[in-house]
This record gives C-alpha cells, sequence and structure tokens, in this order.
C-alpha cells in the first residue's frame, strides 16, 4: 500500500510538471494574442491564474511525495535517497468479487460484547434461581486451651483443655426481597444487553455492506476515469493532427493544442487518483475479512517482500 501511494505521486509528480509547462506556454500565448488585439485581458487573468493554480498543485504532490518517501524510508529501513519503486513489481489486487458474501469477521469489539452479554446472561440466570435455591452452610471449629500460667484456677475445665463445635446452617430465600429485586434488574439488564448486541450485530453487518459496495463503486469510477483519460488522449491526437492542417479542416492554433495537452493531462492525474483510492479501499475490505495477509502469502517472494520497493 505505501510503495503504492509512492508510485502513484511520483507519476503525479511528473504529470503536475508537465501540466504546469503546459500552462506557462498557454500564458505565453495568451499574452500574444493580447498583443495581437485577439484577446482580452481577462483572458490572460485566467490564464495566468489556471498557471498559478497548476503551480501549487505540484507544490502540494511534491509535499506529498517527501512525505511519503520519508514515511517508507522509515518502515523499511532503506534511505530516501536510495529507495527506488519499480512499478513493474507491484502485483495487481485479486479481484474483487461481486457475489461474495458481505459478512466479515466479526472484530474484537464484537467479540467482547458477545462475551458481555454471557455473562450478563449468566449472572441473570444465577439470580433467577437463588430464590428457589436453599443456601446450606457448614461449619465446624477446634480449639485448645494453653495449660501454662495455672488456666485451671480461673476456669473449671475438668482438666479437659481441648474444645470443638460443628454445625449446619440452611437457608429457604423465599422471602429474600433483596434477592429478588436484584434478580429483576438482572433480567432487565441481560434483555438491554441482548438488544445492543443485536442493533450492534445489525451495524457492523451494514458496515460491512458499505465497505464491500464502495469499493466496488471506486473501482468502476476508476474504470470510468481511465476511459476519460483515453478519450483525451484520442482528442489530443486529432488536435494535433488539425492544427497541422492534414484533416483538410479549418487548422487549429497553438491555444488549442496546449488546451488539450492540459486537458490530457488532467484526465490522467484524475485517473492516478481514483485508481490509488480504488485500490485503497480494496485492500481495506481484504484486511476486514482476513483476506490480505492470505494473498501477501500467495505472492511469489520476489513480490511479497517488501512490496515494489528496491534500492
Amino acid at each position: 500500500d505505501n510503495s503504492q501511494r509512492l508510485a502513484c505521486f511520483d507519476r503525479a509528480v511528473a504529470a503536475l510538471a508537465q501540466q504546469f509547462r503546459y500552462a506557462l506556454k498557454m500564458v505565453s500565448i495568451a499574452q500574444d494574442r493580447v498583443n495581437a488585439h485577439l484577446e482580452t485581458e481577462l483572458d490572460l487573468k485566467k490564464a495566468r491564474r489556471d498557471a498559478l493554480q497548476m503551480r501549487l498543485q505540484w507544490m502540494q504532490m511534491q509535499d506529498d511525495l517527501a512525505a511519503q518517501r520519508t514515511h517508507l524510508a522509515q518502515i523499511t529501513g532503506i534511505s530516501e535517497s536510495s529507495l527506488i519503486v519499480d512499478d513493474r513489481s507491484i502485483p495487481d489486487l485479486p479481484p474483487l468479487a461481486e457475489n461474495a458474501s458481505t459478512s466479515l469477521p466479526e472484530g474484537p469489539g464484537m467479540l467482547a460484547a458477545e462475551d458481555n452479554e454471557k455473562a450478563i446472561l449468566a449472572r441473570a440466570h444465577g439470580d433467577a434461581q437463588y430464590t428457589w435455591m436453599p443456601t446450606i452452610s457448614f461449619g465446624a471449629q477446634y480449639g485448645r486451651v494453653s495449660s501454662i500460667e495455672n488456666v485451671s484456677e480461673f476456669y473449671n475445665l475438668h482438666g479437659n483443655y481441648n474444645s470443638a463445635s460443628i454445625g449446619v446452617d440452611i437457608k429457604f430465600p423465599v422471602l429474600d426481597r433483596v434477592r429478588a429485586a436484584a434478580a429483576k434488574q438482572s433480567a432487565a439488564d441481560a434483555a438491554h444487553q441482548e438488544l445492543d448486541l443485536e442493533a450492534q450485530k445489525q451495524k457492523q453487518a451494514d458496515g460491512d455492506r458499505k465497505l464491500k459496495r464502495g469499493a466496488a463503486e471506486l473501482n468502476i469510477n476508476a474504470q470510468v476515469a481511465e476511459l476519460n483519460y483515453g478519450i483525451a488522449h484520442d482528442e489530443l491526437e486529432s488536435v494535433l493532427v488539425a492544427e497541422h492542417g492534414s484533416t483538410g479542416a479549418t487548422p487549429l492554433t497553438p491555444k488549442d493544442e496546449m488546451g488539450a495537452r492540459i486537458q490530457e493531462r488532467q484526465k490522467y492525474l484524475d485517473l492516478l487518483n481514483s485508481r490509488l483510492t480504488a485500490d485503497q479501499a480494496e485492500i481495506e475490505y481484504l484486511r476486514q475479512a482476513g483476506e490480505l495477509r492470505k494473498w501477501l502469502q500467495s505472492l511469489s517472494p520476489a513480490a511479497a517482500t517488501p512490496t515494489g520497493i528496491s534500492h
């Protein structure tokens, strides 16, 4: 996941640098057209604004790339200067099956809630049985009086210095109102906990469905972004052909070319962002489903350690 983000940021920085250069050319073209009285100062200001916005995005992406590179260097132990990400070594994620079960393994919170419910139910059962179960206590005691210091002169022991007692205590708590009230309280707590656990399970099931559906929707969005980039690339090729008058139609201007190039780079950036978002969502789903480790173990040793990193 980290190496994939680094590779995506690296490609995005390069694409934004190209887009910024095209924007600067667009500003130069706009200036020439203003000087030739073909455009107004407003068009020039818009071109400059677009160029500044692209430069800002480029700078921000450079910061993100540096932060990601530092983070990856820390967790791998490889110096930043020696850290290289090979896109070809990053394996494709397994396809997300649409008909797969949406029930994910129970997390620690759910397991703790189930154990808590069992404890409360056991206590409620014990409190309910207390009213009809007698309590029997058995006790025995032995003692010996020391014969020193003429104890027999003060107590009439008749030479017997040993003492022993034994007893049995039987209680029938039929009229124990405190225990009866506690049993009612325990039963109410058990019913409340059961409803809470059912609501928590329903909430987890809804979250599982949303997680999988979200991953599937982001995957489709990435496919749409890929088509949009393909369309923008084809349109750029058409503009380049038309600019040189090869189609027999009215030749296009350098401004049209720069606009098409900027648009093509923007669609490429959208594609990178969509792919990264979709892959991260699928990785999170695999992690929640407990399938991520199995998938990593199924990879070849070269691709599994550490993914996509070389130095």
